[in-house]
């Protein structure tokens, strides 16, 4: 698409009212309408900054951070649009850095009347406060209701599955692109428990793709060590958990990428170790199963570690290997229970929201339906009066 600056902001003001004035089934096929922005090869970067700043200056990023929340599993083939629609989200957050101008020294000065500049300040932290990790929400939370919709037997087929599981790529990295854009939006990701919520499947690919999103928030580019630091440490316990009960599985292809990230967890927060070592005491004789295999520096180091410490007590393998399952099996177990009953929460917002969306559209049918008998009525004592002075 060729489209110069000024007709990209013509056409995301077009967009903006499409959404305004559509009905709640055609928003999503005018916010798709912003791919056709972002794509557009006439323009530089700063011109698409200037886009961007435009679809957050007509709230099309609220409206799609909206949106995303919506029940997607009601219609055929909508995961695809909600896939689409997540990483349109990244895209326009991930280069959108709004800040005040502010004058060089000796040039006039370019700022707006005290209430305007009131105005755009509260715009703008809102966006960085509130906008985007709710934005980060909105993604998890469709990420959530997608693996939630693979149990069902429609989705089991082989081509569907293969899609849901494209779309579910889509849309973590959707949410790694929006971190690596705005780094504040990390710890929001790793400390929610919808994350946790997904890190608990037992699915073996949607497992690995989890997985591999949360090494990305942890060792992504400039990301500072101390990201995981300044978590709660029930969060880090609660995450912790879950990697050790799937590496002390027997499936390799769960249990090795979980080995992999508790390594990448020490190397980037060093003080964990302390935590992994007193927490799960039979580790090392649980992991040792994996050692045989090329795992990288990382797992070598984290085998160095834990050997330098409990080499010493290799007459008690048998029950720390007991000790680390059961223990393991536990807070695997008390985790999934509490993610478990946040789950039926959400279940239960949404059987809730669709009951009153259809309450609503009930009554306003009724309204319509009780107008058009009042039209009709009216229209009726109007014929017979028009009739009765005829005569």
């Amino acid at each position: 698409i060729t489209m110069d600056v000024q007709g990209c902001i013509r056409e995301a003001l077009k967009i903006s009212r499409d959404v305004n004035s559509a009905s709640e089934s055609e928003v999503l096929r005018s916010l798709l309408e912003i791919q056709h922005l972002l794509d557009c090869q006439s323009l530089n970067a700063s011109e698409l900054r200037q886009v961007k700043k435009q679809i957050w200056k007509r709230d099309l990023i609220h409206v799609i951070v909206e949106t995303l929340r919506q029940d997607f599993s009601l219609k055929r083939g909508q995961w695809s649009a909600a896939a689409q629609l997540a990483l349109i989200l990244s895209r326009v957050c991930a280069g959108l850095k709004p800040r005040l101008q502010r004058a060089a020294p000796g040039e006039p000065s370019t700022q707006p009347s005290t209430a305007e500049a009131v105005a755009e300040t509260e715009r703008i932290k809102e966006y960085y406060d509130i906008l985007l990790p709710t934005a980060v929400d909105s993604l998890l939370i469709l990420a959530n209701s997608l693996l939630e919709s693979v149990s069902t037997a429609e989705n089991r087929l082989a081509n569907s599955r293969f899609e849901n599981l494209t779309h579910f790529q889509s849309i973590l990295d959707a949410l790694n692109w929006l971190c690596a854009g705005h780094k504040q939006c990390i710890p929001r990701a790793i400390q929610s428990p919808y994350l946790l919520h997904l890190l608990i499947t037992d699915d073996t690919d949607y497992c690995q793709v989890v997985i591999a999103t949360l090494k990305k928030l942890v060792t992504g580019d400039d990301v500072e060590q101390s990201v995981l630091v300044g978590l709660p440490g029930e969060v880090i316990e609660g995450i912790l958990d879950e990697v050790v009960y799937k590496l002390s599985g027997n499936d390799q292809n769960i249990a090795v990428p979980s080995l992999k990230l508790l390594a990448c967890f020490v190397v980037y927060c060093p003080s964990l170790l302390q935590v992994v070592m007193s927490r799960y005491t039979g580790l090392l004789v649980v992991a040792s199963k994996w050692k045989s295999l090329d795992l990288g520096t990382d797992v070598e180091h984290l085998f160095s570690q834990l050997e330098s410490a409990f080499g010493s007590h290799k007459g008690t393998d048998v029950a720390n290997r007991a000790a680390i399952v059961i223990q393991a099996a536990w807070r695997g177990y008390t985790t999934r229970s509490k993610v478990e009953k946040m789950r039926r929460g959400i279940l239960r917002f949404q059987q809730l929201y669709r009951r009153r969306k259809a309450e609503k559209v009930q009554l306003e049918r009724e309204e319509s339906r009780k107008k058009s008998i009042r039209n009709a009525k009216r229209i009726t004592t109007h014929g017979s009066l028009r009739s009765f002075h005829e005569k």
